[in-house]
């Protein structure tokens, strides 16, 4: 992909989070099963950081005695955040925190939104710095059938990338994505420093092969 039209994306997906960003928060209250599985793992004493936090919902889920820290570059979104939950700006390729800083890194629903295999390679690098030895990683990526009659190609991007259409609250508008194919998914974690306890698709039932029903592409490793 030109750097040029990665840029573009991007900026395109920063202006609709920080216009839409309060509706958008709005219509993200529900539980996910992911989440409701990777609190679980979490445990008082650790470091949960959550990257590209959204409003800071996932901080909700996790017991007392763990220090939550998340990170999202939308102003809109951090100021929608849960009293007494603090979200730091920052996104990808670059998080401001230190080498080896949580016990627990999550990634939800951000992956998708990066353009270019590179870009989403850097992404996955950042997430294993941030990741103590030991440390658990868990990230998902939008699984949406490609024959869905609303998306639309990005002219002159890469291999499914799409522009996918949002509505709420009488607003219409519509995102970057970037659908990930089963090689890619896998490829992305095939990385030397993780050990991977599952990966695969995942719908409101939990781990599936049912591309019917599946959600996200799904992964939880270990930092070697």
């Amino acid at each position: 992909m030109h750097k040029d039209l990665a840029k573009q994306l991007l900026l395109a997906n920063e202006t609709f989070y920080n216009k839409h960003g309060q509706a958008f928060a709005d219509t993200r209250q529900q539980i996910w099963e992911e989440e409701l599985l990777m609190a679980q793992h979490a445990l008082p004493g650790m470091t949960v950081v959550d990257i590209g936090s959204g409003n800071g919902r996932f901080a909700r889920r996790l017991p007392e005695g763990v220090t939550y820290v998340g990170v999202e570059p939308s102003p809109t979104l951090r100021q929608n955040a849960p009293i007494g939950v603090n979200l730091l700006p920052g996104s990808f390729p670059h998080i401001p925190l230190p080498d080896a800083f949580g016990d627990m890194v999550i990634c939800f629903a951000v992956l998708h939104h990066l353009p270019s295999r590179e870009g989403r390679e850097q992404a996955v690098h950042e997430l294993i710095r941030l990741t103590k030895p030991g440390g658990i990683i868990a990230a998902t990526s939008w699984f949406l059938p490609s024959h869905r009659s609303d998306l639309l190609t990005v002219y002159g991007g890469d291999p499914g990338d799409v522009w996918v259409p949002w509505r709420a609250q009488a607003s219409t508008a519509k995102r970057y994505v970037h659908l990930m194919q089963p090689e890619e998914w896998d490829t992305l974690w095939n990385q030397p420093e993780l050990r991977i306890e599952r990966l695969g698709l995942f719908g409101k039932q939990g781990w599936t092969s049912d591309q019917e029903t599946a959600r996200n592409w799904f992964v939880i490793a270990r930092r070697i």
